[in-house]
């Protein structure tokens, strides 16, 4: 019995060392699986450590940016010649926060008089209900807004251009306006005297004595002048637009088909026609010129019929140099006193141009007489192709001497046209072997003046003349001109 109870006991024994083996393998696996969590744990702890540290470190290096950036910002906005503002809307009111320095120096307001105030406060009431109402429209559409204004500031009137950009919150709510001006006293007061100028110029085209008229890039009419009405006829209440109501066909044609190539050059030519309803020829000059800008054709147009049958007289009198065929001293006499009394009557400028052959005496003995014509010929030829308006006239003075009467045109034209003959002269390439520059060449003197006495034609003549003689003592083949006021 006591040896079966010794079995029992030491059964007991092997059982509870059993236990004790399978508890401490229970305890080992627990222990080595916590131990594994924990090694985890403290993994993505240090992880989460690390990707703190470096969140912490970007929002520093992003706070420093964003500090540089507002240190940058405010000093642009200092140095800004733009009067910049910036209010916070609070409670559906709009309270100031800040002036530039532009802003203060502009208006005469100080950040330190504004700051936490509403308009209200430092404006009259009509000027704060007029800002404010922009600031409002801002609000309500909660984007940009430009616009101009015009405003009392301190018992001053200034005109602003602004604009106004809203700040919204993530509750899509404007909490901030950031407003710029720019002061535009000196563009309205220039706008104010443009306009003044145009309605000048408005007035001008109006009283002008010839018929001037605007064509647009579609060839219709669009504006014509009293004087155009009076000539061809046509009634105020007369609805523009179409040129073929107004020209007859042929005209209209010769409108539609001319086209200007250069915009600084204007464009001129002579339209011959007999109206409707009259016996007679009638010749119109034509002078269009471009206005590229606006795209816009202006013509004006001068009724020449009366100058056209004077020069058919003139030629009938046989008042022509032979040789040249242009006119002589008397057919140069004829036209002169008409165009000097026009000049005095309407007070516009009239020019002369006095040419003369370089070296031509030694030219005629060195090629003979037969030659010497030619060459005048040829020298005649080129100043007639440079005049190119049809009341311009070319006569032959005397010798080698020729004379161009330009009217109603001004001392700075007469001398492109001098300059025009002169070089068309020296590109004739008339070999003279006596010349300095081996060919033939001109002198030319010019004068000009707006006449107001019959006798002072001779004084002009005797000028453009003393002028031809100062071009040929600085060296020949030049223009010298003067402008001469008559009392």
């Amino acid at each position: 019995m006591k040896e079966k109870e010794k079995i029992v006991n030491e059964l007991n024994c092997i059982l509870k060392e059993l236990e004790a083996i399978h508890l401490k393998r229970d305890i080992e696996k627990k222990f080595n699986k916590y131990k594994t969590k924990l090694k985890n744990l403290c993994e993505e702890t240090s992880e989460l450590i690390f990707e703190l540290n470096k969140s912490l470190k970007e929002r520093e290096d992003l706070e420093k940016k964003l500090q540089e950036q507002y240190k940058m910002f405010e000093s642009v906005i200092k140095k800004l010649n733009v009067a910049i503002f910036i209010f916070d809307v609070v409670n559906g009111k709009f309270v100031f926060e800040y002036l530039n320095p532009a802003h203060e120096m502009l208006t005469g307001f100080k950040t330190d008089e504004v700051k936490g105030k509403t308009p209200y406060e430092f404006l009259p009431p009509d000027v704060a209900i007029q800002v404010e109402s922009n600031y409002r429209r801002c609000v309500e559409e909660k984007k940009a807004i430009e616009y101009e204004e015009k405003l009392i500031l301190k018992g001053k009137e200034t005109f602003w251009f602004t604009r106004l950009i809203p700040l919204i919150n993530e509750n899509g709510e404007v909490f901030k306006i950031i407003g710029s001006s720019i002061n535009i006293n000196e563009w309205k007061a220039a706008i104010n005297e443009l306009n003044e100028k145009n309605l000048l110029l408005e007035k001008i085209f109006e009283v002008l004595p010839i018929p001037v008229f605007y064509i647009d890039s579609k060839k219709e009419l669009l504006k014509i002048n009293s004087a155009f009405q009076k000539v061809f006829n046509i009634p105020k209440s007369f609805v523009l637009l179409d040129l073929k109501k107004v020209f007859p066909e042929k005209i209209v044609k010769i409108l539609e088909e001319k086209e200007i190539e250069n915009s600084d050059v204007p464009l001129e030519f002579e339209i011959k026609f007999t109206p409707e309803n009259e016996p007679e020829e009638k010749h119109l000059f034509f002078r269009i010129s471009k206005i590229k800008e606006k795209e816009l054709t202006v013509c004006s147009v001068l009724d020449i019929t009366t100058q056209k049958k004077y020069q058919n007289f003139l030629e009938k009198l046989a008042l022509k140099d032979e040789l040249t065929d242009l006119y002589n001293r008397r057919g140069l006499k004829e036209f002169v006193d008409r165009e000097w009394r026009n000049a005095i009557r309407y007070k516009q400028p009239i020019s002369i141009l006095m040419i003369d052959i370089d070296n031509f005496k030694s030219y005629n003995d060195t090629y003979g007489h037969k030659m010497g014509d030619i060459c005048l010929k040829s020298v005649s030829e080129a100043i007639k192709k440079n005049i190119l308006r049809p009341m311009d006239i070319v006569a032959r003075y005397g010798g080698e001497e020729f004379i161009v009467i330009l009217p109603n045109t001004p001392f700075e034209g007469a001398l492109t046209v001098a300059e025009r003959i002169r070089n068309a002269i020296e590109k004739l390439n008339i070999q003279h072997i006596k010349s300095p520059l081996g060919k033939i060449t001109v002198s030319i003197g010019v004068s000009t003046s707006v006449p107001e006495k019959l006798e002072n034609f001779e004084t002009l003549l005797e000028e453009a003349d003393k002028n031809m003689y100062t071009a040929k003592k600085k060296g020949k083949n030049r223009v010298e001109g003067y402008k001469i006021i008559f009392n």
